[in-house]
């Protein structure tokens, strides 16, 4: 079943969405909010959530987001 990227992408906070296979990423700024609307009473998704991990920003995932390299010692 397609996921409904515009409907994610339409939640206040969102950023920017990335799907590979079956994993969606969310960019966010309201992680709370945006995780409610997906794994709510009534969810924004046709599809079932399985798992969810909640990355906080540090400056390593900003550099490598930024880069696309990897920090060296």
């Amino acid at each position: 079943m397609p996921v409904n990227l515009a409907a994610v992408e339409r939640l206040e906070g969102v950023l920017r969405t990335e799907l590979a296979g079956t994993h969606l990423r969310v960019f966010t700024t309201r992680s709370q909010r945006v995780l409610a609307a997906l794994c709510g009473p009534r969810p924004v998704l046709d599809t079932p959530i399985v798992s969810t991990k909640v990355t906080p920003i540090t400056l390593e995932t900003v550099f490598i987001e930024l880069t696309g390299k990897e920090l060296r010692d």
